[in-house]
């Protein structure tokens, strides 16, 4: 080892080096946190701690908030009050006739609301004050919940039958524990569980029928002929066992769900009332005598239309059809949904019609009016009927679910008109400066929701056929 090394590696030197080691990462270690404090203090810190907001977000928040209040209260009533009062009904002389009456006139006055909030208290919020504008709503709901619960003493009540989720839950997961089972085609009640008489599992329910179809639904319910008596004794957790009545439960929904879904197109040419054909519109004369017709109030033919078409159907075309088809509502639900989608598959034509012309010539805005009437009259038809079919379809314990199901739709067609919108935009628009079919050939879109509506009605018609109705109570 030569010179420098000894004097290197020496005791002495050695300390002073680990010292000026030690000295050197402190410096480094020191570094290191000072860095990281103003990083946190900088970047992180700020995102942690409460931002200042100004008062206009905060005013932006509280409607926001308000609106979602709106949104969940008024949800739970929209998707009971059909099955609450056609459940007053189910006992009257013509229970049938009068509960298509109900849906009819529910929808005729829900939509009087509608005209009344699209004119008169629109025309107090922008010409009188809005904070009067919306205490006039304010105080009309809560007049509206005083009077219902008035009557509460001589409504007819039902028991609550408990989570139909749950009850949903608990046969897929029983059909998993029992998938092992067997169960004989030919004596398949007698492998199936199911309280004696007449009494139902399910409060507020009763017994339904086994139906053919769903096999492997009935795993759920299979156990061998000679726990039957056991079973009565002590009955089994549903997580394990589930009876016939709420295996039928679960069966009933899937045969539901194909004509639920060909009813989510019928929503997206509804909407088009209050998107593209206000745009369409705007590109119209709307001077009428020197008065000046906003496009977006032509929505009010909407509403006329149902103002006029429910009192025709239920006084004048009820009792001819009553004579011609021996039906005492007149039409069946699932007629009347297929007379809506024929009503909505017509109104496309007639818009598509309408923009051809108004591409050509400089046309009045009057000419809409068409279009708007037949997509209001086929509402009537299609909503309505909608609501009565899955009335008398689902289990008595299900209707207020089966009836928020369906309600899903419109908000499901809201959204595949903004894809289709979205769609077609990006498929069709070109380069060098030009638009899509929305800003050039708006007719070409009318023609497309025609021809969907065209499909959907076929699909429509094939799902009624194979359509199994439910099987009548013991």
């Amino acid at each position: 080892m030569d010179r420098q090394a000894e004097l290197w590696w020496s005791p002495p030197l050695a300390r002073i080096n680990k010292e000026t080691a030690k000295e050197t990462a402190k410096a480094w270690a020191r570094r290191v946190i000072l860095h990281l404090k103003f990083k946190i203090s900088e970047r992180w810190l700020p995102r942690l701690l409460p931002r200042r907001v100004s008062d206009d977000q905060r005013l932006f928040r509280y409607l926001l908030a308000a609106l979602y209040v709106i949104a969940v209260g008024s949800g739970g009533p929209r998707s009971c009050i059909s099955s609450f009062g056609a459940f007053q009904l189910e006992e009257s002389d013509d229970p049938a006739s009068n509960k298509a009456s109900f849906f009819n006139w529910s929808y005729f006055f829900t939509n009087i609301g509608g005209l009344i909030a699209g004119t008169a208290l629109v025309y107090v919020q922008q010409e009188v004050s809005w904070p009067l504008g919306f205490a006039i709503p304010t105080v009309a709901v809560t007049a509206s919940a005083m009077i219902f619960l008035m009557g509460w003493p001589r409504y007819k009540h039902k028991q609550p039958g408990g989570s139909p989720l749950t009850r949903v839950a608990q046969v897929f997961v029983a059909t998993a524990r029992n998938r092992s089972t067997r169960i004989e085609v030919e004596h398949a009640n007698a492998t199936l569980y199911e309280l004696q008489g007449e009494s139902s599992s399910i409060p507020g329910s009763k017994q339904i029928q086994h139906t053919a179809g769903f096999g492997f639904l009935d795993k759920a319910a299979a156990i061998a002929r000679d726990e039957q008596t056991a079973f009565e004794n002590s009955p089994p957790t549903g997580w394990r066992l589930c009876t016939v009545t709420q295996i039928e439960e679960v069966k009933i929904i899937l045969r539901l769900m194909p004509v639920w879904a060909t009813s989510i197109i019928f929503s997206t040419v509804f909407i088009q009332t209050s998107t593209l054909f206000v745009q369409q519109g705007q590109e119209m004369r709307n001077r009428i005598s020197g008065f000046k017709v906003p496009p977006a109030s032509l929505a009010a033919v909407d509403t006329i239309a149902v103002i006029l078409t429910v009192p025709l159907y239920e006084r004048l075309l009820v009792p001819v059809l009553r004579r011609l088809a021996g039906q005492q509502s007149g039409l069946t639900g699932l007629q009347r949904m297929g007379l809506g989608l024929l009503l909505a598959m017509v109104a496309m034509v007639v818009a598509g019609v309408v923009e051809t012309h108004a591409m050509v010539h400089q046309v009045s805005i009057l000419w809409q009016v068409t279009q708007y009437f037949l997509v209001g009259a086929a509402g009537v038809f299609a909503f309505a009927g909608r609501t009565e079919f899955f009335n008398e379809e689902s289990p008595e314990a299900m209707r207020s679910l089966i009836g928020a199901l369906s309600l899903a739709t419109n908000a499901l067609g809201s959204y595949l008109s903004s894809v289709l919108v979205l769609a077609v935009e990006k498929v069709t628009s070109k380069g060098g400066g030009r638009g899509s079919w929305i800003d050039h050939h708006m007719d070409y879109f009318f023609w497309l929701l025609a021809a969907l509506v065209a499909i959907d009605l076929g699909l429509f018609l094939v799902c009624v056929r194979c359509y199994r109705f439910r099987a009548m109570a013991k």
